[in-house]
């Protein structure tokens, strides 16, 4: 009787690596994997970002007002992520900014949309927490150029689809990208 349970756990496992593997993956300190049209040629922007913080609500559980601990992400001059994660009372919190129609570093200043229900995008948005992860359904991204680099800020809302509407106390994020 265990031959089918090993069998279905091996092809799920299975199941689930193939998916990974199928899709561009940003690993957690920010490198992109190989993709079947060669390596991506990135750099390394997680050390430019400066004066990163996270506020607002993340998960049920987790609401922030702190510097971020880390910070990490790559540009390859067409498409950038930005990581930024921050830690208290034993709880983690993260927000994920891809761009994914042009870098964070050249695109023009200004303010984009994201939306969980459209396809074109220039910023994505993800909030994640210790025990919560999921895409903001409407966030904005504004960019602006000062003396002192790059400041981008983020405000995102989660909404009752994935198990928390923090429309009341938004996910917000700031960082000063230096070029």
């Amino acid at each position: 009787m265990r031959l089918p349970i090993l069998f279905a756990s091996s092809a799920l496992f299975a199941a689930s690596v193939g998916c990974l593997q199928s899709v561009d993956y940003v690993d957690p300190i920010g490198l992109p994997f190989d993709t079947s049209e060669g390596t991506v040629n990135s750099q390394d922007i997680g050390p430019n970002v400066r004066q990163a913080r996270l506020s607002g609500q993340y998960g049920p559980q987790d609401t922030f007002q702190d510097a971020a601990a880390a910070t990490s992400g790559y540009d390859d001059g067409a498409t950038s992520n930005v990581v930024l994660e921050t830690s208290s009372n034993g709880r983690m919190g993260m927000m994920i900014i891809d761009s994914w129609q042009g870098s964070l570093l050249t695109m023009p200043a200004g303010s984009y949309q994201s939306s969980s229900t459209s396809l074109s995008n220039a910023v994505n948005v993800t909030i994640c927490a210790t025990d919560f992860d999921a895409p903001a359904e409407d966030a904005v991204v504004d960019i602006q150029d000062t003396p002192d680099g790059r400041v981008i800020t983020v405000e995102a809302q989660t909404g009752g689809d994935y198990g928390l509407d923090n429309s009341d106390n938004p996910a917000l994020a700031s960082f000063t990208v230096v070029r």
